[in-house]
């Protein structure tokens, strides 16, 4: 599949309306709860996904990426490399509104060699 397709197709999936399950952006809920900063995460969460799209390694298109309100990004999947996890890390890390991120991404060298 064409990169730029996959990148339109991810970014048209993640860009859809944020919100809350519940719409309270209160710490605590209660009525003199003090807002928290609440952090528009769909336009990070397609900014992370199509650049990692753009990359030329199959195993990083395939990463799931999560973005809460708080702009702290959790990665998940498998790549077949460290080295492709932690590019994934500093991918996420430089795009604007990260807070921090947080990587679930699991290494299986293994799979590499059967798709050779």
């Amino acid at each position: 599949m064409d990169k730029r397709i996959l990148a339109g197709i991810l970014a048209g999936y993640f860009l859809g309306p944020a919100w809350s399950a519940d719409g309270d952006t209160t710490a605590t809920g209660g009525d003199n709860a003090r807002p928290t900063q609440v952090v528009d995460d769909s336009p990070i969460t397609a900014a992370i996904a199509h650049r990692l799209a753009e990359e030329n390694d199959e195993s990083l298109v395939g990463l799931h990426v999560d973005t809460d309100p708080q702009g702290t990004v959790w990665l998940s999947g498998r790549t077949y490399s460290q080295a492709a996890a932690d590019h994934a890390v500093a991918i996420a890390r430089g795009t604007q509104g990260v807070a921090q991120v947080k990587s679930r991404i699991v290494v299986t060298p293994e799979a590499s060699a059967t798709r050779q």
